[in-house]
């Protein structure tokens, strides 16, 4: 018996030098820019300490809670001194993933927005320090979001825009920018050359 009490401390003294966090379901408020507000789901993670932390919003793709946006990101993030909190745009409403699952632009940015505040009131969050990254449709949402036209939904809800927004293999449709409608946030894409889903070609025109 004590063999196996000093082979299970060992190990849970293992996982608290490595530095693994877990995640927790979390719920809030979103904050809709019309009708009635829903409670949307999360999981959030944090790193080891007491921070605060700078934080970023992980958002999926049509696919919905998939590892590379439970997993794989948020773990980067964590390892490199961030709170991620993903976001769930399909649980709450009861819907499948995927294109048809009527989901509209500004629900999402609701759900942002609601997803912020909730940051913003947490303790080991550093609230003027929050970012995004969005993968394909959710890359769109992000980019969107960082336009002069979404501004004013950060501002109503009493907070600022992102601190800086990511877009991998973004839909860039969603976030048709011009010359009255300029980004007001750091924007990266990261586009593959060869994506048959998503055109390179609109992604490019935003950047020139």
């Amino acid at each position: 018996m004590n063999h196996w009490f000093k082979s299970i401390a060992a190990i849970i003294l293992t996982l608290s030098m490595s530095g693994e966090s877990v995640a927790e379901d979390v719920k809030f408020p979103s904050v809709p820019l019309w009708g009635k507000p829903i409670e949307v789901e999360g999981l959030i993670e944090k790193p080891k300490g007491k921070g605060p932390f700078p934080a970023v919003l992980v958002l999926h793709t049509l696919g919905g809670l998939q590892p590379i946006v439970t997993d794989d990101w948020p773990e980067f993030l964590i390892a490199n001194g961030y709170v991620a909190l993903t976001i769930d745009h399909y649980g709450p409403r009861d819907v499948d993933p995927g294109p048809s699952s009527g989901i509209s632009l500004p629900s999402k940015i609701g759900d942002v927005i609601g997803a912020i505040k909730y940051l913003g009131s947490l303790p080991y969050v550093i609230p003027t320090r929050i970012g995004a990254i969005g993968f394909s449709d959710g890359g769109g949402t992000a980019l969107a979001m960082s336009l002069k036209e979404h501004k004013s939904d950060f501002t109503d809800a009493g907070l600022l825009p992102f601190k800086a927004a990511v877009g991998v293999y973004p839909a860039c449709f969603q976030a048709a920018a011009d010359f009255d409608n300029l980004y007001i946030t750091p924007v990266l894409m990261v586009l593959g050359e060869l994506d048959n889903w998503v055109p390179v070609s609109m992604c490019k025109s935003l950047i020139s």
